[in-house]
């Protein structure tokens, strides 16, 4: 007989699900790179990647700006133009009618960039009028951009803001108006996806300094302007996790509970709409943080991102949903 104490209520539970190695992004491993979809097509690019020098400080440091597109169809990568800036350490992708978007940490300023496919170019659009920040959230709802929490900083009186601060950006108008002020604890690296044109925002790490993680879960109507508590998630506190949503559930998984060596994460949970529930689903291959998930023609795949702190992956996996 075997008995255990002190064990998680999910280690007995069903693991639906399977992951499938498909491709290596061909560019060198990173954490934190800008992904988005058109069409058929994945477009991955920047992020950074942490380098040890002699004496063992991160002093080193390589800010990526080369920008590549994978088929998953054809399984073809392409390298595309560099992106016109450098020194990126944070960014988001979105993608909308055809064009892909992102807002990134540049000049200490978090500015809108567009990138049409067929012109391989960038046009710069806007400035993000709230405080600077990094580690915030984002997603899409209605063809419009949402932006927000995250680890802020006044830049005229050099002093940290907890934010709590969601904003919304019209592409076709270029402008920004601030939305329902976020109920939660204020976050960095929090976890995003959508359904039903309702987006739900769930794990982060406390700011300023990440030490420890959460596992709360809200949900932001957009039609109300309104936020509701939901199901905390299913799985141990983290931030840096992987979240996209498919067939309208989401899911979320990997990152890490402490920003330090050795604390990544492999499980991966699917969260239930109609239910309000979280479900295990099958391990990730890979313990990482900081990684891409991008999901295309119902087909999520997700790669790179942090592995033990100093080690970058570029492979590149496919999940398919057993149940």
């Amino acid at each position: 007989m075997l008995f255990c104490t002190g064990c998680d209520d999910w280690f007995f539970e069903e693991k639906p699900g399977e992951w499938e190695y498909v491709t290596e992004f061909p560019g060198e491993g990173r954490e934190k790179a800008v992904n988005f979809t058109i069409s058929d097509t994945v477009y991955i690019g920047l992020g950074y990647a942490f380098r040890w020098n002699d004496s063992y400080d991160i002093t080193d440091t390589v800010y990526f700006n080369d920008l590549w597109k994978f088929v998953p169809s054809m399984d073809t990568w392409k390298e595309l133009s560099d992106l016109p800036f450098g020194n990126i350490t944070d960014g988001l992708g979105f993608s909308i009618d055809g064009k892909g978007y992102t807002i990134l940490n540049l000049d200490n300023k978090n500015t809108v960039w567009e990138y049409n496919p067929s012109e391989d170019t960038w046009y710069k659009l806007s400035e993000f009028p709230g405080f600077l920040r990094k580690g915030a959230i984002g997603f899409t709802l209605y063809d419009k951009i949402y932006f927000g929490l995250g680890s802020a900083y006044d830049t005229i009186i050099h002093q940290r803001i907890d934010a709590t601060d969601l904003w919304m950006y019209d592409p076709e108008l270029n402008t920004w108006e601030e939305k329902a002020l976020f109920p939660g604890p204020p976050r960095n690296n929090a976890a995003a996806f959508t359904i039903h044109n309702k987006a739900f925002i769930c794990t982060g790490g406390e700011p300023p300094f990440n030490f420890d993680s959460m596992r709360d879960s809200w949900e932001y109507d957009p039609d109300l302007n309104t936020w509701t508590k939901k199901k905390d998630f299913g799985g141990y506190p983290r931030q840096s996790a992987v979240a996209f949503s498919l067939n309208n559930k989401g899911y979320v998984g990997t990152g890490t509970d402490y920003p330090f060596p050795g604390s990544q994460m492999a499980d991966f949970w699917e969260y239930n709409y109609e239910t309000n529930s979280w479900k295990q689903i099958a391990k990730h291959p890979g313990y990482t943080s900081n990684a891409t998930g991008v999901v295309i023609h119902n087909v999520c795949y997700t790669g790179l991102g942090n592995h033990y702190f100093i080690d970058y992956k570029t492979s590149v996996y496919k999940l398919t949903i057993n149940n």
